[in-house]
């Protein structure tokens, strides 16, 4: 799991499955706080790009984290979820 802090909008979580049979064949799923801003995008200075309608409060990234502490393996249900797949990240360079 990452989260990442992209101010002023809050944490940007995401969820990675290594090896064995990934939750509805997606290895890497995203929190998502806000469905009409997933096609917005912000440059952040250690990822490339941070999807907005991502970002959720430090209220659920915490509760989001404890979950994923006593099972790393099931996503929390604390916030939704999304395939990063289905994202529409803007090109590198």
């Amino acid at each position: 799991m990452g989260i990442i802090w992209a101010d002023p909008y809050g944490f940007s979580i995401m969820w990675f499955r290594k090896g064995g049979e990934a939750i509805r064949d997606q290895r890497e799923m995203v929190s998502v706080g806000d469905a009409s801003r997933l096609d917005e995008f912000i440059d952040h200075p250690v990822e490339d790009a941070v999807c907005v309608g991502s970002c959720v409060s430090g209220e659920i990234a915490a509760r989001v984290l404890e979950d994923f502490a006593r099972n790393p393996t099931v996503l929390s249900g604390a916030v939704q979820w999304r395939p990063s797949s289905t994202l529409n990240y803007p090109l590198e360079g």
